[in-house]
């Protein structure tokens, strides 16, 4: 609270969270809660143990969402009418987005994103008894730290809400010291330079004048060990296997479902390429390590796991076309007769060239498989 105190107040005066936002202050003020939505007439929520539901008799009423929006609006010297119907902002750790009536059928919108500058995932949580399924087990999370410490190139990929970047975040405390890190955002989200103050953080931030293409060629400059692209969303995938070719070592996140699709999900980024697709995936398989996947389940409250990590990799020859997925680490779900889940752990064998990438002998190989 105290943060988002001096941002108001730096920004828009001597204001109060509960003044600024009123009927709002306190979800905002809630930690648990990551997104609020008003969508005209009601307003959602979205909490990180309850899920999503809606606020039960909200008095926040449209005339209450417009006279934020216009407050905001007037702060940021940005118009906010019906030629100019989509408002964007950011203030500390949120980010707003506002629809204007005669954009959204007749309804001012708003929707907050909250992206708190903690570290939500906490090692000594991992393996949470008093859930069902751990959210990363214990040597699943040690093979985690090995690829930091090591300097594999590492995806995590999921479905909105599922805690990509919160992955992240928590992956970016086992770079080694002496790593240099830059991030590059349009949305601040991780907040790494704030939450390891201790480590080299540069923080880039795009926007109308700089593109995610322009971030990425103009970081590789500035000698980073580490690249943290908030999210890969399209062309700039290009230049990021780019940087990875030249050594630098990256940690992102994209949409998709099942980790073993990150290379095809990548090779759709492409646009206007030389290369055939064929080489584009050889680059793909030979620069990506790991891609991790976190699966949200939003059916009773929220659970939110690692349930898949793969391993990429090509032959000696990239000529041969040789190109292999290794799931090593799957989480399985059992659905019972009635309707409890139980959740199976399995390891599968570790190719003998991420052994090597991983500097540890054959006996983490055999307890890796170990029951």
């Amino acid at each position: 609270m105290d943060n988002l105190t001096d941002a108001l107040r730096e920004k828009f005066g001597e204001q109060t969270p509960e003044q600024f936002f009123g009927k709002l202050a306190y979800l905002i003020l809630d930690d648990g809660i990551t997104d609020i939505d008003f969508n005209g007439i009601d307003v959602w929520v979205n909490h990180v143990e309850k899920g999503k539901y809606k606020i039960k008799n909200s008095d926040f009423t449209e005339k209450d969402c417009e006279k934020l929006a216009y407050q905001i609006s007037n702060t940021e010297n940005v118009q906010f009418n019906d030629t100019h119907p989509i408002l964007q902002a950011d203030l500390n750790d949120l980010r707003f987005q506002f629809t204007h009536k005669t954009f959204s059928s007749g309804y001012t919108t708003c929707s907050i994103r909250k992206t708190p500058i903690v570290n939500r995932i906490k090692e000594e949580n991992l393996q949470d008894r008093s859930k069902k399924v751990e959210y990363l087990s214990k040597k699943a999370n040690e093979l985690l730290k090995l690829s930091i410490k090591n300097l594999l190139n590492i995806v995590n990929c999921g479905l909105t809400g599922s805690g990509k970047t919160e992955l992240a975040k928590y992956s970016t405390k086992f770079t080694n010291p002496s790593d240099k890190i830059i991030t590059i955002e349009d949305t601040s989200e991780l907040h790494l330079k704030v939450i390891y103050p201790e480590k080299n953080i540069v923080e880039l931030k795009i926007n109308d004048f700089v593109s995610y293409e322009d971030a990425i060629k103009s970081c590789l400059r500035m000698s980073p060990v580490w690249i943290n692209l908030s999210e890969a969303r399209g062309k700039e995938i290009k230049e990021l296997l780019k940087a990875v070719s030249t050594g630098h070592k990256i940690i992102t996140t994209l949409h998709c479902d099942n980790a073993k699709q990150i290379p095809s999900r990548m090779l759709n980024m492409f646009e206007d390429n030389e290369l055939s697709s064929d080489k584009i995936k050889n680059m793909i398989y030979d620069y990506i390590d790991l891609g991790i996947h976190i699966r949200a389940d939003f059916s009773n409250g929220v659970t939110r796991y690692v349930d898949q990590i793969v391993y990429f990799d090509t032959g000696d020859d990239a000529d041969d076309d040789i190109r292999m997925t290794y799931e090593i680490y799957k989480v399985k779900e059992h659905i019972q007769v009635d309707g409890t889940k139980t959740y199976e752990y399995i390891y599968n064998d570790l190719p003998d060239s991420l052994v090597e990438k991983l500097h540890v002998d054959e006996n983490f190989a055999k307890e890796w498989v170990s029951k």
